[in-house]
């Protein structure tokens, strides 16, 4: 984890976890959010018809938006909830994971957040179109994490 969260500060992005007292500390404001995503085991995506992906057990990072009501703290809260009914590519990850880390970027963009580490060779696209569907600048928002 904590080799993750260095080449995530390598790539310049000052994003740090809210610490114990949890989803409480982030913010209500808008902005962008990394996700640390562990997986312990195999996990099998569909992005879009037929995209299908399957996605091995290791760290992940993906970039997400918080615009809407509630902005960084409702949206993270949802994502790091276990009994949530799934609606975006992401939730399919949470809903398996081993382990999530939330790290908000107040005014951050989710687009700008993925091209950093996208740059660097500790970090590869996990699933062509994961988690941006709807984004024309960005082959994928998921990342896979090899350090």
């Amino acid at each position: 984890m904590k080799a993750l969260l260095d080449e995530i500060a390598r790539a310049g992005i000052t994003a740090r976890p809210p610490g114990s007292d949890g989803v409480e500390r982030i913010p209500q404001a808008k902005g962008a959010y990394l996700l640390a995503i562990r997986l312990d085991h195999p996990v099998d995506v569909r992005v879009s018809t037929p995209h299908e992906a399957r996605l091995q057990p290791g760290w992940y990072v993906y970039c997400g938006s918080a615009n809407g009501p509630g902005g960084l703290r409702a949206r993270l809260r949802r994502h790091l909830r276990a009994d949530k009914k799934p609606h975006w590519h992401v939730d399919r990850l949470t809903c398996a994971a081993a382990k999530i880390v939330a790290l908000p970027v107040c005014d951050g963009e989710e687009c700008e957040l993925v091209a950093s580490p996208v740059q660097r060779s500790a970090f590869a696209i996990a699933a062509e179109g994961f988690g941006s569907t709807d984004c024309t600048r960005c082959r994928s928002h998921l990342l896979r994490f090899g350090g």
